[in-house]
Protein backbone atom coordinates (compact mmCIF):
# COMPACT_ATOMS: atom_id res chain seq x y z
CA UNK A 1 0.00 0.00 0.00
CA UNK A 2 2.91 2.42 0.73
CA UNK A 3 4.36 1.62 -2.24
CA UNK A 4 1.45 2.33 -4.05
CA UNK A 5 1.48 5.88 -2.77
CA UNK A 6 4.85 7.08 -3.23
CA UNK A 7 4.45 6.22 -6.97
CA UNK A 8 1.49 8.82 -7.21
CA UNK A 9 3.18 11.70 -4.86
CA UNK A 10 6.76 11.19 -6.81
CA UNK A 11 5.44 12.83 -10.21
CA UNK A 12 3.18 15.29 -8.25
CA UNK A 13 6.35 16.54 -6.46
CA UNK A 14 8.35 16.78 -9.64
CA UNK A 15 5.42 18.40 -11.78
CA UNK A 16 5.40 21.32 -9.12
CA UNK A 17 9.08 22.19 -9.48
CA UNK A 18 8.38 23.95 -12.82
CA UNK A 19 6.39 26.42 -11.52
CA UNK A 20 8.86 28.20 -8.99
CA UNK A 21 9.63 31.27 -9.57
CA UNK A 22 13.24 31.93 -10.68
CA UNK A 23 13.49 35.29 -9.05
CA UNK A 24 13.57 33.92 -5.46
CA UNK A 25 16.91 33.29 -3.39
CA UNK A 26 17.65 30.99 -0.75
CA UNK A 27 16.63 31.33 2.79
CA UNK A 28 14.94 33.87 4.77
CA UNK A 29 14.49 37.90 4.41
CA UNK A 30 17.28 39.36 6.96
CA UNK A 31 18.36 42.98 7.74
CA UNK A 32 21.89 42.32 8.00
CA UNK A 33 24.48 41.23 4.86
CA UNK A 34 26.34 37.93 5.23
CA UNK A 35 30.25 38.27 4.26
CA UNK A 36 31.73 34.79 3.81
CA UNK A 37 36.03 33.93 4.75
CA UNK A 38 36.29 32.39 1.50
CA UNK A 39 35.80 35.82 -0.61
CA UNK A 40 38.11 38.10 1.24
CA UNK A 41 41.53 38.58 1.46
CA UNK A 42 44.25 37.46 3.90
CA UNK A 43 47.47 36.14 5.14
CA UNK A 44 46.18 33.40 7.46
CA UNK A 45 45.72 29.86 6.88
CA UNK A 46 42.50 29.10 4.56
CA UNK A 47 40.96 26.03 5.90
CA UNK A 48 38.63 23.92 3.76
CA UNK A 49 36.60 22.60 2.19
CA UNK A 50 36.07 19.90 5.24
CA UNK A 51 33.47 17.07 5.16
CA UNK A 52 34.81 15.04 7.95
CA UNK A 53 32.14 15.52 11.24
CA UNK A 54 33.39 17.44 14.33
CA UNK A 55 35.89 19.53 12.28
CA UNK A 56 36.03 23.22 12.70
CA UNK A 57 35.87 23.30 8.40
CA UNK A 58 32.58 21.18 8.55
CA UNK A 59 31.03 23.35 10.70
CA UNK A 60 31.85 26.73 9.26
CA UNK A 61 29.90 28.26 6.49
CA UNK A 62 30.64 27.22 3.04
CA UNK A 63 32.46 24.55 5.13
CA UNK A 64 35.56 26.75 4.63
CA UNK A 65 37.50 29.00 7.09
CA UNK A 66 40.35 30.71 7.73
CA UNK A 67 42.63 30.19 11.06
CA UNK A 68 44.94 33.10 11.94
CA UNK A 69 47.55 31.45 13.96
CA UNK A 70 50.26 33.92 14.71
CA UNK A 71 50.48 37.99 15.64
CA UNK A 72 49.99 39.96 12.24
CA UNK A 73 47.43 37.53 10.44
CA UNK A 74 44.49 38.80 8.95
CA UNK A 75 41.44 38.98 7.00
CA UNK A 76 40.20 42.01 5.09
CA UNK A 77 36.87 42.86 3.42
CA UNK A 78 35.16 45.91 2.11
CA UNK A 79 31.66 46.78 3.54
CA UNK A 80 29.54 46.53 0.91
CA UNK A 81 27.07 48.84 3.18
CA UNK A 82 27.73 51.38 5.85
CA UNK A 83 27.51 49.15 8.68
CA UNK A 84 27.44 49.71 12.81
CA UNK A 85 28.35 46.21 14.30
CA UNK A 86 30.42 43.44 13.18
CA UNK A 87 29.93 39.89 14.56
CA UNK A 88 32.99 37.21 13.61
CA UNK A 89 32.74 33.45 14.34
Amino acid sequence: MLINRLKILIPLILLSAPFQSGLASPGAAVPWITYYSGKMSTNGTRMGPGYQPFTVEAESAERTCIKLSETGQYVELTAREWANALVVR
